[in-house]
């Protein structure tokens, strides 16, 4: 059986609008104990940065967010033979990402985040959508790197309201 590492990025509450950055929830499952960590405390980590995405795939354009390395956040958890990350919408949509290829990007490799969406600075609308790709969004910078493209790479930025990585 292969290990798996769970992040289930949660919206609580039915108006994303009206919800704050504390009520945004990013669920980390690969230990008995879940981690859960708002997105408030995300966007005030030391490593929290800037990044500028030159053609988003969701977006179809430059986009910039503030983010947090997914390796950061899982880092040591992928050390345990985790060999899957896996993410999970509520809608059902599910993506699985190879964990060597989020490992590719501490060698070089496309660089997996954790985009967050500042409830101050909401992000606009998905093209021909009523929603945005937040609160939370998994971005790669230099995705060329590691042959993360619009073909069968788009299944590799996820995003919704809640979404689950195993």
């Amino acid at each position: 059986m292969s290990a798996r590492i769970f992040l289930f990025l949660v919206l609580l509450g039915l108006n994303a609008e009206a919800c704050t950055a504390a009520e945004r929830i990013l669920t980390l499952l690969f230990s008995a104990q879940p981690q859960r960590i708002t997105a408030a405390e995300l966007l005030a980590r030391p490593d929290a940065a800037v990044l500028i995405i030159p053609n988003d795939v969701s977006y179809g354009r430059e986009r910039k967010y503030r983010a947090v390395r997914l390796l950061g956040l899982i880092g040591n958890a992928l050390k345990s033979g985790v060999d899957t990350i896996e993410a999970r919408a509520l809608d059902g949509f599910v993506s699985q990402i190879p964990s060597a290829l989020v490992q590719e990007g501490s060698a070089g490799g496309a660089m997996a985040w954790i985009a967050v969406e500042d409830p101050d600075a909401p992000w606009p609308n998905l093209p021909g959508q009523e929603s945005s790709a937040g609160p939370f969004y998994l971005v790669w910078e230099n995705p060329e790197r590691s042959n993360i493209g619009r073909g069968n790479g788009h299944f590799r930025w996820p995003h919704y309201p809640a979404l689950k990585i195993q």
